[in-house]
């Protein structure tokens, strides 16, 4: 069986993938991986063949502009840059006529390809699913939040689906539904438990588990200072890290909190806007 495995260039978004691809490789499975070229090297480590984006005008800034963009301008940016990239991902499904395809739960682009293709699909979510079973009551001050973030964008997105309904064949899902990578069959990396609304999802929904792999990478940690006990972690993972207010906010949570802090922040937050911590 061959797959080709679509993905973005966030750590976050790739690694707990590659030991799953490193099993599906020692079964016997045919796994094309496909990112942008500086992630070459974690993908060729477990032994699948990698593919490169190609390069597109305004794709290489795709994560920058989406970790400072709301909601609905990072759908927008989503469906942007599949317009782009569909016309490369057709190509490429004709070539290699995979059996199935497996997509990051952001890369609309690898959904809508195997959908217009007729391609068996699963959706890789490595964030926690966005539907009707897990959303929380949405409240008037929510609607109106997320009004105002569609109403300046809308206008865009309709133009850019209206094209590619008529250009390429395909049917964008809606400006928010972008975000949610719901299709046929999905692998979580975590516990049923931990899923809000967890017992509300179907078999559809694999809920795999966390998936470590044994690789040993050194960074400039001092993990001598971690001894001290307890320890608070703050992260907002690898694409909307750039939160300057909600690490502000952490810092006066747990002011007079006697532990040991380890902020992960990414490497496009500028620590110096933080002021004394």
């Amino acid at each position: 069986m061959k797959t080709i495995f679509f993905n973005i260039p966030a750590h976050g978004h790739i690694n707990p993938t590659l030991p799953v691809i490193g099993e599906m490789i020692a079964r016997g499975e045919q796994v094309i991986c496909v990112n942008t070229e500086d992630q070459r090297a974690a993908y060729e480590a477990v032994g699948a063949q990698f593919v490169a984006y190609p390069t597109v005008s305004g794709q290489e800034s795709l994560l920058e502009r989406i970790g400072n963009d709301n909601l609905a301008r990072m759908a927008l940016i989503l469906t942007q840059t599949s317009e782009r990239v569909l016309p490369w991902i057709f190509a490429l499904l004709d070539r290699e006529q995979p059996d199935y395809v497996i997509y990051d739960s952001l890369v609309v682009w690898a959904k809508q390809a195997a959908e217009q293709r007729g391609i068996r699909a699963a959706a890789s979510m490595t964030m926690f699913v966005i539907s009707r079973e897990s959303r929380p009551p949405i409240t008037p001050g929510l609607v109106l939040q997320l009004v105002a973030q569609m109403l300046p964008v809308l206008p865009r997105y309709w133009r850019i689906a209206r094209r590619m309904r008529r250009t390429l064949g395909v049917r964008p899902t809606g400006l928010l539904n972008t975000l949610s990578g719901i299709g046929n069959y999905h692998v979580l990396y975590t516990s049923r438990l931990f899923q809000p609304g967890g017992d509300r999802f179907g078999d559809e929904y694999d809920f795999v588990g966390p998936t470590i792999d044994g690789r040993v990478t050194t960074g400039a940690l001092p993990f001598a200072l971690l001894p001290r006990q307890p320890i608070v972690y703050i992260s907002l993972g690898t694409i909307r890290n750039q939160n300057l207010d909600f690490y502000r906010a952490c810092f006066d949570a747990f002011r007079d909190h006697p532990a040991q802090f380890i902020l992960s922040v990414g490497k496009r937050t500028d620590l110096a806007q933080l002021g004394p911590t």
